[in-house]
């Protein structure tokens, strides 16, 4: 038997006529089964109640490349390999490759690990223009909500923090040569490498579309991240971050 219909409250919706993107979204607030990820989370920060409707929908912001999505996905659902997994499931030696500590858990090489943190400190001034709050433990897994006030800064802040996020989580299993201070410094030229990269195709999509005001709005907040150059009759492009 095929299923064609879902059932939403009391409406029974033609899912064939329905976005995957919608599909999705169903699925996400559906009744599922346990899901281990949500244990996971509640033994790495306790005592926290998570919305999960809001975390979510800051993992698939609009804002956010898809590779950077993809990054959060898996961090999000802490569904990973990392020397903590392989220690667990192998007994191999569980130490993080960037710091040389012992992982103390599935979220190390994102929320506790020394190298990602400096890299965090790194751009809080920036960050702080945006939002004029510290970053804690709970932004550094999910961002800010969204909820009042709903702002572009807070918005331009999610997609800076998940771009570095992504960078980090990516770059988790390289070892390089060097001090915590050097490899600190090469994830950060990475961090401005990729954001820059990410902001240059937004900027050409969104000129082709003649829609660089949104553009400005969404991502050239105050000029923290770059600014609008022009030169006779041709708009550029200038990052400066």
């Amino acid at each position: 038997m095929r299923i064609t219909s879902i059932l939403d409250d009391d409406d029974r919706i033609d899912i064939r006529k329905l976005f995957f993107k919608d599909f999705y979204w169903f699925q996400m607030k559906s009744d599922l089964p346990p899901q281990p990820f949500k244990n996971r989370w509640a033994s790495v920060l306790p005592n926290i109640v998570f919305d999960w409707n809001f975390i979510w929908g800051n993992v698939h912001s609009n804002m956010l490349p898809y590779k950077t999505q993809s990054s959060l996905w898996m961090m999000t659902n802490l569904n990973f390999i990392s020397a903590f997994t392989l220690n667990r499931m192998y007994n191999a030696p569980n130490v993080c490759c960037k710091c040389g500590d012992a992982e103390e858990g599935y979220a190390h090489c994102f929320l506790f690990c020394s190298i990602p943190n400096l890299v965090y400190m790194h751009f809080n001034t920036m960050l702080r223009q945006l939002v004029d709050i510290d970053m804690d433990l709970y932004e550094k897994a999910f961002g800010l909500s969204l909820g009042y006030p709903n702002n572009n800064g807070k918005k331009l802040r999610n997609y800076i923090v998940s771009c570095l996020k992504c960078v980090i989580f990516r770059n988790r299993a390289k070892y390089c040569n060097g001090n915590i201070e050097t490899k600190t410094r090469i994830i950060i030229e990475k961090c401005k490498k990729y954001i820059t990269s990410d902001l240059e195709i937004k900027f050409l999509n969104y000129k082709a579309k003649r829609k660089l005001d949104k553009f400005c709005q969404l991502f050239l907040i105050d000029n923290i991240l770059g600014s609008l150059v022009t030169n006779n009759t041709m708009i550029s492009l200038t990052c400066n971050i």
